[in-house]
């Protein structure tokens, strides 16, 4: 992540402001050509389409659908000792008294909450959808109960399976059908074997045949439901983690979820290189970070 990154953000907030409320206490949706139009005029020739969808992810701007975007209520959220005010207002619009700290993440945090505003609760704002082990044992039992005969080939399809022994990162659990076992009889995340574009659904191996649920899958939630799925076989994932006085490095060699990458995100910087993923943020928050993630079953490993 760029280092300039925050300020250009700064700006981003700061147009989709002026011109979702022009003049107006009401935000109204606007056009994401009249948004990128008026963006050009600060040096995005790209566009803020990115920014925006960031934006989305911090909780602060929202997709209408049809290309139209608009604000989201400032409120309030309580990240250990600090709040992180959820607002894409510009800074200079926040009250005196907030004294924003600098070189965190993409969110605004600060010692004092932003005034007279809602309180929201930090895995609302995350949006985790409950506890990891009861989340995917009642997916797993939605989808069972609606299995039906499928007219897709089992053999044009892999499963992921943590029972398999495979080494590779890429494939790491993805089986395909005729290295499964004619014994197994579970469940099973499934997907297409081409890539574009790839299908994922519930499915069960029938002998030769395929039994397909109409449970349909978040295509957002593919990490946390294999991090899930993992768990309930008794594996867990590692994370490498440094230090020094004033950061924390963390390694990971997989995607997060998307819940808790919202949270690296917003106190903290990523940078990306193949399957190697780095989060970087201040040492104030290394326990939160350290709570949150062994929640759903990742080990620290330090170095």
């Amino acid at each position: 992540m760029n280092s300039d990154l925050p300020s250009r953000f700064e700006v981003a907030r700061s147009v989709l402001n002026a011109l979702v409320y022009s003049g107006s206490a009401v935000p109204f949706k606007c056009h994401i050509n009249k948004i990128n139009n008026r963006s050009l005029f600060f040096g995005f020739e790209e566009g803020l389409k990115s920014y925006l969808e960031t934006l989305q992810e911090l909780g602060e701007a929202y997709h209408l659908g049809s290309g139209y975007w608009t604000t989201t209520p400032t409120r309030n959220v309580r990240v250990d000792r600090f709040w992180l005010i959820v607002s894409s207002l510009p800074k200079v619009h926040f009250p005196e008294f907030i004294n924003c700290i600098d070189n965190f993440g993409l969110g605004r945090f600060s010692e004092t909450p932003f005034p007279k505003v809602v309180t929201q609760d930090l895995h609302d704002w995350m949006r985790i959808p409950g506890v990891i082990n009861s989340w995917i044992i009642s997916i797993l039992e939605n989808a069972r109960q609606s299995l039906t005969p499928s007219t897709l080939r089992l053999e044009d399809h892999e499963f992921y399976s943590p029972l398999s022994e495979s080494n590779s990162i890429n494939s790491k659990y993805w089986v395909p059908a005729n290295k499964v076992s004619n014994s197994f009889n579970e469940i099973v995340l499934t997907r297409t074997l081409t890539h574009t574009p790839r299908y994922y659904f519930w499915g069960k191996i029938d002998g030769n045949s395929l039994l397909e649920s109409n449970y349909s899958i978040n295509l957002d939630d593919i990490p946390r439901l294999r991090i899930a799925i993992e768990l309930l076989h008794g594996h867990k994932r590692t994370a490498i983690v440094t230090s020094d006085s004033k950061k924390i490095t963390l390694k990971v060699n997989f995607k997060l979820p998307n819940q808790e990458e919202r949270l690296l995100l917003a106190i903290g910087s990523k940078t990306e290189e193949g399957h190697n993923r780095q989060y970087t943020y201040a040492v104030y928050f290394e326990n939160l970070i350290e709570f949150e993630l062994s929640k759903i079953g990742i080990n620290f490993r330090r170095k």
